[in-house]
């Protein structure tokens, strides 16, 4: 059996075929183009001579740089969108809202924090990347939620997410000891000071002196002596601040009594003032409550000043003082700097960055 081969059919085929792949073609780019247009969302972008179509997420890439007080939020969205954003206590619920009862993300009106987020510090640092700053309204040291919501096409989109503030930063420094009396007859006393900084707390406790059995401060009555004791503390509410001051003299006869200090390395503020045949002693406490002390970028020293309790009975051979200093908020410990995420080039494949635009990234 013999079968004939046709030849003119092949040769329309092979007519057609580049003349559909032309028409599937324009097809296709046109439809691509007409999506483009109606979706803000897509967009091309001219990678090593070829063209990329990416898709844009509604809201992506949220990074959220924590302070003390408050956060820095930045986020990428298309062009033109006017975010807004939500601050809670806790963890944000679904319900249904609006006349179609589509579920969306709310706080409960107890739990939102009224962070608002002056238009001066909404930067548009990208065409589609929002950085805002939130006032100083948040407490150091704990968990808050937030809720990121644009109008895309008609709908809203949401996006939520968790953060935690970084702890509170306070440096003290006692400065100078003006000695009102200091517990010896001569007028000269030889003394010793403890300091301490939250004696009551464990991990921010500090302890240090000036002076000692073997190198006493001599100090007369109405003189003073510079300190230059600094300590740095973290995560606290309250600061409790104390300094013992006692002549040098009984150090070197015998225990005190009760209640005073019968050694050098005595490690918690005395009660109160007091005195025996050996010597005198006498203590200046002062607390300060620092739970709505809120960091600044320009920290400002907030000057102290302790006084010595009264001394019960005036023998001429007991100890005053008064210790003066400052203790400060620190800034942030996190500093910003920009970046910029390009695409990632691996050998015959093209693997797109999940940011696109200019980002920012926390640089201890």
């Amino acid at each position: 059996m013999s079968h004939t081969i046709h030849s003119k059919p092949l040769l329309r085929t092979s007519v057609l075929i580049p003349v559909l792949l032309l028409l599937t073609s324009a097809t296709s780019s046109a439809l691509a183009q007409d999506k483009k247009v109606k979706n803000p969302l897509l967009r091309d972008r001219i990678n090593s001579g070829n063209t990329v179509t990416e898709f844009l997420k509604p809201i992506q890439n949220v990074q959220v740089t924590p302070l003390a007080a408050g956060a820095i939020i930045s986020f990428d969205t298309r062009e033109g969108a006017n975010p807004t954003v939500r601050i809670g206590k806790t963890a944000p619920t679904q319900e249904p809202r609006g006349r179609d009862g589509k579920l969306q993300w709310v706080f409960k009106a107890e739990d939102e924090v009224p962070a608002y987020i002056p238009p001066r510090s909404r930067a548009a640092v990208g065409p589609t990347t929002h950085r805002l700053r939130l006032q100083p309204v948040l407490a150091p040291n704990t968990t808050y939620f937030y809720i990121i919501e644009i109008l895309n096409g008609g709908q809203l989109v949401q996006e939520t997410g968790s953060f935690s503030t970084i702890s509170r930063r306070v440096k003290v420094v006692f400065q100078k000891i003006n000695v009102l009396r200091g517990g010896d007859d001569t007028g000269t006393g030889d003394l010793m000071f403890q300091f301490f900084t939250n004696y009551d707390q464990t991990t921010n406790r500090k302890f240090d002196w000036l002076g000692g059995r073997s190198n006493p401060l001599k100090i007369a009555d109405g003189g003073s002596t510079n300190v230059g004791k600094e300590y740095s503390l973290s995560n606290i509410d309250d600061l409790h601040l104390a300094v013992n001051g006692y002549d040098e003299d009984f150090l070197t006869v015998g225990a005190p009594a009760a209640g005073g200090p019968n050694s050098v390395q005595v490690a918690y503020p005395l009660d109160g003032a007091g005195h025996n045949r050996a010597g005198a002693w006498n203590v200046a406490k002062a607390d300060f409550d620092l739970s709505s002390a809120v960091p600044s970028d320009k920290p400002t020293n907030v000057p102290f000043m302790l006084y010595s309790l009264p001394i019960p009975n005036n023998t001429g051979q007991d100890v005053a003082f008064a210790v003066s200093g400052y203790y400060t908020i620190l800034p942030s410990l996190i500093r910003l700097r920009n970046s910029i995420y390009e695409t990632i080039k691996v050998p015959n494949k093209v693997q797109q960055a999940p940011a696109i635009g200019r980002r920012f990234k926390i640089n201890p």
